[in-house]
């Protein structure tokens, strides 16, 4: 039996907020032949062939949305509009594996001493392919919900972000509560995530219905000071290359954000934070940016 199962690495990290951490599959690595990886360098060509491109949903097409169903309704009913938001709990764990499938998911644990497998039959974070899938379930999501509710919805990966008019707001709820438990199952929704109102933060930036501005974050302010504070630390001692690259990108943000650094490098993505939060945005304005 165990010559014909597919094994993998088997991780346990520690997770922010959660005692017991999480336990992380590692398609990427087998334990004896890197040749027999289930994450290749083919393997995102092929879940592209089978599942079509990731197409995730933008800041901008949310703020269409909202602009959109403003069109909609009166002008006396505008006020009453709300943004609501809904998570879908596990995520990829959603997906049930084919049982021809499920040889390719073994991993080697241990429990009390004692050796065992783990043959995963829902999908996990770790290979390639569980986006591309997700990504087909949340088209058909996103084409479910607004077939069934008076307002109007996007989803972002595991993320239902809608709005609809106050007076609507609990029955377009139930209604697309009903509609992800009939596709996904019943325990499929965080109820202890969810989230509405005129203000609402959706994919790192704060939606206000009442000032009409689309602003960052708290948290993600606060990362950019982080950020922004580490660069300032330089090395004492030895090397001092990346301290002085440091030195020479803080000065470079005094006017605002540079064009001649890479978009990953982390005092970057603090001048965004800073220039961002400084200058909200009109959300009627985003798609024209």
């Amino acid at each position: 039996m165990q010559s014909r199962l597919h094994f993998s690495a088997l991780h346990h990290v520690n997770q922010p907020g959660k005692v017991q951490g999480r336990p992380i599959c590692d398609p990427s690595n087998h334990p004896s032949d890197p040749r027999l990886n289930l994450n290749g360098p083919d393997t995102k060509e092929a879940c592209e062939k089978e599942f079509g491109k990731i197409c995730l949903t933008t800041l901008e097409e949310i703020c269409v949305m909202v602009v959109e169903y403003e069109q909609k309704v009166s002008e006396s009913l505008r006020g009453m509009i709300v943004m609501f938001k809904a998570d879908l709990k596990g995520a990829f764990s959603l997906l049930t594996m084919a049982a021809c499938c499920a040889s390719l998911s073994a991993y080697e644990m241990s429990i009390l001493g004692e050796s065992c497998v783990l043959i995963l039959l829902a999908g996990y974070f770790g290979w390639t392919g569980f986006p591309f899938a997700f990504s087909v379930m949340s088209r058909v999501l996103m084409f479910l919900v607004n077939r069934s509710i008076r307002g109007d919805s996007r989803v972002y990966v595991d993320d239902l972000i809608f709005c609809t008019l106050a007076c609507y707001l609990n029955s377009d709820v139930d209604t697309a509560f009903r509609t992800i438990r009939q596709l996904l199952g019943p325990k499929s929704i965080a109820t202890d995530k969810l989230e509405g109102g005129r203000e609402l933060d959706i994919l790192g930036w704060t939606v206000n219905l009442n000032n009409k501005f689309v602003g960052l974050t708290v948290r993600n302010f606060l990362k950019g000071i982080f950020w922004f504070a580490t660069i300032l630390v330089s090395k004492k001692g030895g090397d001092d290359t990346g301290s002085r690259e440091n030195r020479g990108l803080c000065c470079s943000f005094r006017d605002g954000v540079p064009s001649d650094v890479p978009l990953s490098c982390p005092a970057f993505q603090a001048a965004v934070v800073f220039a961002a939060q400084k200058q909200p945005v009109h959300y009627e304005d985003v798609g024209r940016r």
